[in-house]
């Protein structure tokens, strides 16, 4: 229905238009024809109106939006001309008359060179020919127009590249030289202010880039000095701390400055033990023993090569700074690079070094040695754990109550001397315990607060790392410190006490968990969960 509508309602408009063009006595054609002839003579705005009054009648709309997109053009819109012509798909000349507006339009923003390549393509429509002869003069003016704004802006570098672009253009020729001399001018000073705050690497640069401008030959010669001087000086330095391998390489890169190539000689014998040494240092052993070899007799590296010999038979492992252990025929040497001393293969075992110390084994006995190989505790111990903070856990048989197939320890602790402290009387002592195997488990003593759990017949209990009681053995069960309190039981009810056993909550409950974090701890009164504070206050039931 509402196309039908639509319909009729276009047939009484039309049939208006035609009874008003007969009224004057014009068809609808001839207005359409004169608005052609509006069109053809440029009348642009007069033929837009014409065009527009015939509605939709023939392609009168698309000639209207021709002829507007000139008027637009005409005021310099070119951005709207090109879009408006564009939505006409070819219409007329419309295609021609996007290339030279958007022509047009680089031209205004004076990028002659995108104006021209439109233009090539179009140069016999309209004004284009004419155009293009004018571009390069037009080109030649907006470039040394720009190099002389870059000038006046102080940006001589670009200023630079636009004049000597340009060629004899004008009097570009003389601006080049003009700007080069305040290039010069700029770099030299900036040159001097490097060479005032002793930056004399970028000195250097600029004075040389200079060539003979100026005095600066001259700087260039003081400069060199200045940094030959410096480096002079801090190879020095290098070889004053003992750091021979960058004394080396400094006299090496200042040639033949004063008597950098007899410092270099001097030095490059102590640049290779240094490297010796550090080949010690990382483990690479066979390096470090070709290296001393062909030191010859130069300080110690006779007796350095002669301990690394070892290296040709047997591999040396690191176990400490400059000493390494050595495995031949079943049995462990130690090297130590430092003393230049070789410990013939002796012990079943050594351990790792901790603070200076190791545990070796001899006859299936324990014992300490320290770097030197020197034996600080004798072969006598069941066991003897690794050192920490200069104490260590022994493990000694209780042969009393050790039967054939299930040996007996008793454990206690040693210091780095190699003294016993106290004598070992615990059947368990912290992580170390009777494991009922042929071998002793003496763990590493981890003392926390200055105490240690231990315990024997008579119970629980703890000491110090003197070896000394601090707490009686007479608990049932000790368990590790948390939250700076133990939780101790009498084998009938749990309380909690400090490190030097007072009790801080009384043994009566049945059960708890150690304190946390936070303060709290779980503990079961009569049956009932609740949770208390380290005053035994009551937090609340679970």
């Amino acid at each position: 229905m509402k196309r039908i509508i639509s319909v009729i309602l276009c047939a009484i408009l039309m049939l208006g238009v035609c009874t008003s063009a007969y009224a004057w006595g014009e068809s609808v054609e001839d207005q359409y024809n004169k608005a052609i002839g509006l069109l053809k003579d440029s009348q642009y705005s007069e033929a837009a109106e014409s065009f527009s009054a015939l509605g939709g009648y023939c392609d009168a709309p698309r000639y209207e939006m021709y002829c507007k997109a000139i008027l637009a053009a005409q005021d310099g819109m070119y951005g709207t001309a090109v879009q408006n012509l564009s939505s006409l798909n070819g219409f007329f000349d419309s295609a021609l008359l996007v290339s030279y507006y958007s022509a047009l339009s680089y031209e205004t923003a004076e990028e002659f060179e995108k104006a021209s390549t439109l233009l090539q393509e179009i140069s016999l429509f309209k004004d284009s020919s004419q155009r293009l002869e004018k571009y390069p003069e037009l080109i030649l003016q907006r470039d040394y127009r720009m190099a002389d704004q870059n000038e006046q802006a102080n940006m001589l570098d670009t200023a630079l590249d636009g004049f000597r672009s340009l060629g004899s253009y004008s009097d570009s020729t003389e601006r080049v030289e003009i700007i080069l001399e305040k290039i010069n001018e700029r770099d030299y000073q900036s040159a001097l202010t490097y060479e005032e705050k002793s930056d004399y690497e970028n000195a250097l640069v600029i004075f040389s880039a200079l060539g003979h401008y100026s005095d600066s030959a001259d700087h260039v010669t003081f400069v060199r000095e200045k940094i030959n001087e410096r480096d002079y000086q801090k190879a020095i330095g290098y070889e004053e701390q003992g750091d021979y391998a960058s004394a080396y390489d400094g006299f090496i890169a200042l040639g033949s400055y004063m008597d950098c190539v007899q410092r270099a000689a001097a030095v490059q014998q102590r640049a290779n033990y240094a490297k010796g040494i550090e080949a010690i240092s990382s483990g690479a052993y066979s390096e470090a023993y070709e290296i001393f070899g062909a030191l010859g007799d130069y300080e110690d590296s006779v007796e350095k090569n002669y301990v690394l010999g070892v290296s040709n038979f047997a591999s040396l492992k690191t176990v400490a700074e400059g000493v390494a252990t050595f495995e031949f025929h079943s049995s462990y040497g130690l090297v130590n690079l430092n003393e230049n001393t070789m410990i013939a293969p002796q012990w079943e075992s050594i351990g790792k070094f901790v603070d200076g110390l190791a545990v070796a084994t001899k006859n299936e006995m324990y014992g300490v040695v320290n770097l030197k190989g020197e034996v600080i505790m004798n072969y006598v111990m069941e066991d003897i754990s690794d050192y920490q903070d200069g104490i260590c856990t022994v493990a000694v048989e209780n042969e009393s109550y050790s039967s054939y197939r299930d040996p007996f320890y008793l454990y206690g602790l040693m210091d780095a001397n190699g003294t016993l402290l106290g004598t070992p009387q615990w059947e368990i002592l912290g992580d170390s315990n009777n494991n009922y195997s042929s071998w002793a488990s003496s763990e590493t003593p981890i003392f926390t607060e200055d105490r240690i759990i231990v315990g024997n017949e008579n119970g629980y209990g703890l000491i110090n790392r003197k070896g000394e009681i601090a707490v009686e053995t007479k608990y049932n069960e000790i368990r590790p410190i948390s939250n700076g309190l133990y939780a101790v039981s009498n084998g009938d009810k749990w309380g909690f006490m400090d490190v030097d056993g007072g009790i801080v909550i009384p043994l009566k409950y049945d059960r708890v968990v150690s304190f946390a974090a936070d303060g709290f701890a779980d503990v079961c009164f009569q049956g009932e969960w609740r949770i208390i504070d380290k005053e035994d206050n009551l937090i609340y039931f679970k």
